[in-house]
């Protein structure tokens, strides 16, 4: 009964649709056909990608072992201990080595060589590369730059005297990439006549105290007949930039050839290469316009800033 009453119904409304189609324009009869403007495509993918990491640490030296470990944490930040320097001077021997003498004595015409602590601090670092590329964390051999270097004078103010014209650096860096660093570039002369008893005459190598006889004497760093190079006489430094690397673009640095300072290894926590570097305060460089310091540079304060930075891969 039910089933007979629906095909009626159906019979009778499809009767109505085509008198009604009839009855319009004959393009209506076409209206139902396929008529579509959208297609789709779905792709099922895995998402790929590498985290990197570059740490550093303080570096230590055991001298049983010979060799080199980290002195705490891997991290991205280190702060350094404060250091206190009292003037002293730096030249390069005959062998290519760094040798620090102290201030100069009245009448004594070579300076001695710096035994005592005070003089300089040195500042080691060791860093590791860290690589995950979805099969766990591995350390991996990158080379490392610097890429900023400061010397950050202190804020001026009454009493205040900006001692960083004297700070001077040594980086010892992979292979022979030394650097010898000061604000500006140039050479910096170590040898020369003074007058430390301040009386207004340079001093004379003769008897009176007043330096009213004999001859002038010349300063220097260090004794020898001088066969190398301005051995004791001078040095010369390079300005912050001529090291420091431009990274504007992170995968590709420039400049990369003297702004090389390690290469991390790709092995455990092997150390190959470890940077180190020197600081002091040069006691030769003119300050005010004098190689004999006010006193008002006693006690006066600086910043040293560092970043190292590795390349980037795409």
């Amino acid at each position: 009964m039910k089933t007979n009453n629906k095909k009626k119904v159906v019979v009778s409304v499809l009767a109505l649709a085509m008198g009604a189609g009839l009855a319009g324009s004959i393009s209506g009869s076409v209206a139902w056909y396929q008529y579509s403007t959208r297609t789709t495509a779905q792709l099922a993918g895995t998402s790929a990608g590498t985290t990197r990491s570059l740490q550093i640490a303080k570096a230590a030296y055991d001298s049983e072992q010979d060799s080199w470990s980290a002195d705490g944490a891997f991290g991205y930040h280190i702060e350094l201990d404060d250091a206190t320097f009292r003037p002293a001077s730096m030249y390069v021997g005959e062998d290519g080595s760094y040798n620090f003498v102290d201030h100069p004595v009245y009448k004594y015409a070579i300076l001695p060589e710096a035994q005592t602590a005070g003089y300089k601090a040195e500042f080691s670092f060791v860093f590791k590369c860290l690589e995950d590329s979805g099969s766990g964390e591995a350390q991996i051999a990158k080379n490392v730059y610097l890429t900023a270097l400061n010397i950050v004078p202190p804020t001026a103010g009454q009493g205040v005297k900006d001692i960083t014209p004297a700070v001077r650096l040594l980086i010892d860096g992979k292979g022979n990439n030394d650097f010898i660093i000061a604000p500006t570039a140039g050479t910096t002369t170590t040898s020369g006549p003074l007058d430390l008893n301040d009386n207004g005459i340079d001093d004379k190598d003769g008897f009176p105290a007043d330096d009213s006889d004999g001859n002038d004497i010349t300063y220097r760093n260090a004794a020898g007949t001088n066969t190398a190079p301005n051995l004791g006489t001078s040095y010369s430094a390079v300005a912050p930039s001529s090291v420091v690397v431009d990274n504007t673009d992170p995968y590709n640095f420039t400049n990369k050839a003297d702004g090389l300072i390690m290469a991390t290894t790709a092995t455990g926590t092997a150390l190959s290469d470890v940077v180190t570097i020197t600081v002091w305060i040069e006691g030769w460089q003119e300050l005010d316009g004098d190689s004999l310091w006010d006193e008002d540079f006693i006690n006066q304060n600086f910043k040293l800033q560092f970043e190292f930075s590795c390349e980037a891969e795409r």
